[in-house]
This record gives structure tokens, sequence and C-alpha cells, in this order.
């Protein structure tokens, strides 16, 4: 269980990238409150080298509920998490 919720701030990249894909993905949006949901209560789920800030989250799209794959890379302080880059593609379909 988490003890807080931290605040999600967008770096202008970030949130530029963002709107970006709301307009090429249909259900982007939704995808990713999704994530932002996970990192706020579980911030370390994110891949990262124990010398750098960054952390990277991989979320998997789904091609039948047409959400795409979101790739971000953030860093973490007490209170908030910090979006630097934002990238999404379309999810692949397993073969």
């Amino acid at each position: 269980m988490w003890q807080y919720l931290r605040t999600v701030v967008e770096e202008r990249a970030a949130e530029e990238a963002a709107n970006s894909f709301d307009e090429k993905f249909p259900r982007f949006e939704e995808a990713y409150e999704a994530l932002k949901w996970i990192l706020v209560r579980e911030p370390d789920r994110g891949m990262y080298k124990p010398d750098s800030p960054f952390r990277l989250y991989v979320q998997a799209g789904d091609p039948l509920a047409e959400t795409p794959d979101i790739w971000v890379v953030y860093s973490v302080t007490e209170h908030e998490i910090t979006f630097h880059g934002i990238h999404a593609t379309e999810a692949q379909t397993a073969h």
C-alpha cells in the first residue's frame, strides 16, 4: 500500500507530446490517465540505473481496445513525479 500520492508534473515537451498523441490515438487519454494513476501510487515501477535520476516506464497497449503503447521518462521526488518525455506507438498484435 502506498503512503501518499505524488503530484504529476509534466515538463512542457512532455505535455506537448501528450497533446499530440491525444489527437493521433483516440483512446490515448484513457491509457495515459491509467499510467499516471499507477505511477503516483507506485513510482518505483519504472526501470532505472542506480546512478541516474531518471526512470523509464512502459505501459503496453491493446490493439483490440485501441490503446497505444506508452513510454514515459520521469523522475521522482518526495512529493512529485515529473514527466520529462512521453512517446506513444500503436499497440502491437500478439503473435
